[in-house]
């Protein structure tokens, strides 16, 4: 008996507990079952032969479980089996039956085109016992049983389904109806069967299966040595575990509860639990609970717990939770922890830490991003620390790092030997003072907090020169007058001198000054300054200190050599 039956998968508990409402007016059972078969996700496989021609139905169902309307209308000598997307109705067993062979051979065939398919799986629906067409479409399967009849599914993806029920032996051909096949989506390119690894682990029998095979099965254990070879066979696929053992390498369809995986573990669909994997976990939509790898753990869907591995860490959704692996995290949007030994990317926002050795990288930060390095971001709400380079579009918070790169400060400080921001203070300035004659000095950052370079250069003591760096802030006085406070380390050089490796030769300069805006960028600058000159740098033959020849208020030397000089100061400059 062939049987058509179209509609999609639910699972077995869902689908005996799916309400309907209907009505039977003066209609046999046949009809009756005719009916409800029809209905949206109902697939019924039954023998039209073990159903009474004679008996009438009326009756009437208002939002009633699919397993009460159908023990209702087949009454007590009938079985129901809700098996993935499948209802089963089979006669009560009268007898104890010894097992017996209940052959299945035959052909698939295009019902439109006529030809071959090749490649479709034909499983039983009760043990899941499961081949695969030939290249020629023909197919031969063999399941014991204890019961007379057994019903087999043929399944082939853009087809609809067939359900079979036989006996004995039998042999048929069987036409599947083709379904318009959806467009690629982008998704679809993600999808867990494509991943390399996935398919060495992985047989093609298995993956062309659960393209195939719509059916969602859940049991409570299963224990595989490589996929197929294990307790679920080689529709393990479409098995949902609530403890999963893979002694090298295990294939389902997901796993609720704990899976332990000796080398690899891979799930078509979600993972909510524990999964724990010696080198890699690959989950193909959720993940809710915990991944531990060794190496590497790799997830499609939204994560909700934590993942760790020993190297890499993929999410191509969202993260909800703690990320951490020893060389590489990636994933989308990020709400929790990040860290990594080498390098972090959320390509979309991080709300909490984002830790990297090396990188850290987001569309925006809220909250911490530290790296060894680098940190890249659009946006920041809270503080960027690196070892050397932060970069950002907005700032909302704190940059800490040698280089500081912002477009905008909307508030708080950039903080690093070099400020950067694009929409604040720019100044180059030309200065004259008391300790030499000639100097170029660059400020950059915001008003409130800027960082300074500066040189210059004494022609008339043998081209002494020097290079500065240091910080200051500027606020304004009244119209047009400003203030300016800045601490600036110079760091002296003699070209006609042989410089030792640890030679101290630093004057540190505290400029409190007062200037006037001439125009847009135009401004004069000037004050008075506190000098500090550091140094171990002496002449014996002049028996002076230092290269700077000046009179201070104070001076005094150390019993290793360093001496200190201090005096008062003057500073000119012309600012644009």
């Amino acid at each position: 008996m062939l049987l058509f039956c179209g509609g999609y998968s639910l699972l077995g508990q869902e689908l005996s507990q799916q309400r309907i409402t209907i009505t039977f007016e003066d209609v046999t059972l046949e009809q009756a079952l005719e009916k409800i078969n029809a209905l949206k996700d109902v697939k019924l496989a039954y023998n039209p032969d073990q159903i009474s021609k004679d008996k009438i139905v009326n009756e009437s169902f208002k939002e009633e479980p699919l397993a009460k309307v159908l023990e209702i209308l087949l009454g007590s000598d009938f079985d129901l089996k809700f098996r993935g997307s499948y209802v089963i109705i089979l006669p009560k067993k009268k007898d104890e039956k010894k097992k017996h062979s209940i052959k299945l051979s035959g052909s698939v065939k295009d019902a439109e085109t006529g030809e071959v398919i090749k490649d479709a799986t034909v499983y039983e629906v009760s043990k899941l016992d499961a081949t695969l067409t030939d290249n020629s479409g023909g197919f031969d399967i063999t399941v014991r049983a204890k019961t007379d009849y057994l019903t087999f599914a043929i399944s082939r993806e853009n087809y609809q389904d067939t359900i079979i029920q036989v006996r004995d032996v039998s042999e048929m051909s069987v036409s599947l109806k083709p379904i318009k096949k959806e467009k690629v989506r982008l998704s679809d390119r993600f999808e867990i069967e494509t991943k390399k690894l996935v398919k060495f682990f992985t047989p093609d029998e298995s993956r062309k299966n659960a393209k195939n095979v719509t059916l969602e099965e859940d049991r409570f254990f299963q224990f595989s040595l490589v996929p197929m070879v294990g307790t679920n066979g080689k529709l393990s696929g479409q098995i949902r575990n609530s403890l999963s053992i893979n002694l090298l390498a295990g294939y389902a369809y997901g796993v609720k509860g704990v899976e332990l995986g000796g080398f690899y573990n891979i799930n078509r669909r979600e993972m909510s639990g524990v999964q724990i994997g010696g080198f890699g976990n690959a989950v193909g939509g959720e993940s809710h609970g915990v991944q531990l790898a060794g190496f590497l753990n790799t997830t499609k869907g939204y994560t909700n717990g934590v993942q760790a591995a020993g190297f890499l860490n993929v999410v191509t959704d969202d993260v909800n939770g703690v990320q951490a692996a020893g060389f590489v995290n990636l994933s989308k949007k990020v709400d929790g922890v990040q860290t990594a030994g080498f390098v972090n990317l959320a390509t979309q926002d991080m709300n909490g830490f984002q830790g990297a050795g090396f990188v850290n990288m987001s569309k925006s930060t809220k909250g911490v991003q530290t790296a060894g390095f680098v940190n890249l971001t659009n946006k920041v709400e809270g503080v960027q620390l690196a070892g050397f380079l932060n970069m950002a579009k907005e700032l909302k918070g704190v940059q800490f790092g040698v280089l500081n790169i912002a477009d905008t400060v909307v508030s708080g400080v950039p903080i690093g030997l070099i400020n950067f921001v694009k929409s604040g203070l720019h100044q180059f300035a030309i200065e004259h003072n008391e300790f030499m004659p000639y100097h170029a000095y660059f400020r950059s950052g915001i008003h409130r907090f800027y960082s300074v370079l500066s040189a210059g250069i004494d022609p008339s003591k043998d081209n002494l020169w020097h290079y500065g760096l240091g910080f200051g802030t500027q606020f304004n006085l009244k119209k047009k007058w400003y203030g300016n406070v800045e601490l600036v380390a110079h760091s002296i050089q003699n070209p006609n001198r042989e410089q030792e490796e640890d030679e101290l030769n630093l004057l540190n300069r505290l400029n409190l000054n007062v200037g006037y805006q001439i125009g847009k960028h135009l401004s004069i600058n000037a004050g008075p300054t506190l000098n500090l000159y550091l140094t171990k740098v002496y002449d014996p033959i002049a028996d002076r200190y230092g290269d700077l020849d000046h009179d201070g208020f104070y001076e005094s030397t150390t019993d290793n050599g360093l001496h200190l000089s201090a005096w008062v100061g003057y500073a000119v400059s012309l600012r644009f």
